[in-house]
């Protein structure tokens, strides 16, 4: 029997190949066959550099060779450093990073904006509507002066074209029973709550 690859003789304990190489070398050729008919050829198309007709590998294959691939890259880096204004070149901003001289270079020509330390302490924030609204309404005096011993001042005031404003009532501020002992086990407040109390009553009998 001889080599299916390259006819030779074959030895003993041998059946289709001769040695390992041709065993290698005809797998090689089949596996091409099978990756040629999984993959067919892409149709031929120019170099984007010189415009030479090659053989694509894949899609992404746009230059012929090496050396036109190279001369390309070059190429877009050259534009790319290029600014594309050159009237309004791009300078980097003064920083700290720089050095001094880089600095004054810099901010020479730059001219400076007159800003206060006043103002950047100030902070500005947004009003709500409900906060402008407020400002311009003038809530007037709705309450009557029969308690009060200014009424004949407040209603010449009214006349002459005056207008009071009425704040909303403000609560009274606790007391604190810190360190204090209650005395005969009435608390601090309960106390004072009655002492009001009293104080009301009282008034009330007067004028009754």
């Amino acid at each position: 029997m001889k080599c299916v690859v390259c006819n030779t003789v074959l030895g003993k304990h041998k059946r289709r190949y001769c040695t390992t190489t041709c065993y290698d070398y005809l797998h090689s050729e089949i596996q091409k066959k099978k990756y040629k008919n999984r993959r067919p050829k892409l149709p031929v198309k120019p170099c984007v550099f010189c415009d030479t007709p090659f053989q694509p590998r894949d899609k992404r294959h746009i230059c012929c060779d090496v050396v036109c691939r190279r001369l390309l890259e070059n190429r877009k880096a050259r534009e790319a450093r290029i600014p594309k204004d050159k009237q309004k070149p791009k300078y980097k901003p003064a920083t700290l990073y720089y050095c001094t001289h880089y600095r004054e270079e810099e901010l020479r020509d730059k001219p400076e904006k007159p800003e206060l330390w006043e103002d950047r302490k100030k902070v500005h924030r947004r009003r709500s509507k409900k906060e402008e609204e407020a400002e311009e309404l003038v809530v007037v005096r709705p309450l009557p002066l029969t308690n009060s011993d200014y009424s004949g001042q407040i209603e010449e005031f009214e006349k002459n074209g005056g207008m009071i404003q009425v704040f909303a009532p403000q609560l009274n501020g606790r007391t604190p029973d810190v360190n204090i002992t209650s005395i005969s086990g009435w608390s601090v407040e309960t106390m004072f709550g009655y002492g009001y109390e009293i104080q009301l009553m009282e008034e009330l009998n007067d004028a009754g």
